[in-house]
């Protein structure tokens, strides 16, 4: 296997109120996991300069090697995968959801294994899915979004394209099956799902940073 995906996640609180302070510090944190990363793999310095981004803002490096980045934030992580291929990456803390953003989202047969086969009542729809139902729809809908950041597709690509299949297998590991070219793998990490899209099968090194 010629290519390795490293992921680097680091866990950081909220510290103040100030709206857009929060995801200035997440900004400044992933920077600085990306300096590190490229130096210790790369033995570079990450350049801002350097990052450019493409016609629907997948951000790229425009130096002179062969290196791919991504970086998903949500409230109290933060994630980056280095690559010398396409990657896409997404992390997502669980939390209530409803059926109207399966439906928007999902396919029929997603739809179905969010819900354990099983339909809920029209009555039902506007309550929060329970607590395996919400690990089910995090579990796909992070499948999907590294998808669409790895192609650079971003929300244009209808998400109920890239349909999913995930099966536990007795020896304890999951096989990921996408309708959609790519290579998926995905672990959870304390209360978030992170997952992982790579334009082809690679070697994946998780890595807990402290910044």
């Amino acid at each position: 296997m010629e290519h390795t995906i490293i992921i680097y996640y680091t866990f950081c609180s909220q510290k103040e109120k100030i709206p857009g302070s929060y995801l200035k510090y997440q900004r400044e944190i992933a920077d600085k996991i990306l300096n590190y990363s490229l130096k210790k793999h790369f033995h570079m310095m990450f350049d801002r300069d350097k990052v450019k981004r493409g016609s629907h803002g997948k951000p790229y490096w425009s130096g002179e090697e062969a290196i791919w980045f991504n970086v998903s934030n949500t409230e109290g992580l933060v994630v980056c995968a280095v690559a010398s291929l396409e990657i896409g990456v997404d992390a997502e803390r669980l939390r209530g959801v409803r059926l109207p953003v399966i439906r928007r989202s999902c396919s029929q047969k997603e739809v179905n294994y969010i819900l354990d086969g099983t339909e809920a009542f029209p009555e039902q729809s506007k309550e929060l899915l329970g607590e395996l139902e919400q690990e089910r729809f995090f579990r796909i809908w992070t499948l999907k979004e590294s998808y669409i950041k790895m192609t650079g597709d971003g929300m244009s690509f209808p998400l109920q394209e890239a349909e999913f299949l995930i099966e536990e297998k007795k020896n304890g590991k999951t096989d990921i099956t996408c309708s959609q070219a790519g290579y998926f793998i995905q672990r959870k990490i304390a209360d978030y799902w992170v997952s992982v899209c790579g334009s082809q099968q690679a070697e994946v090194v998780w890595q807990e940073i402290s910044i």
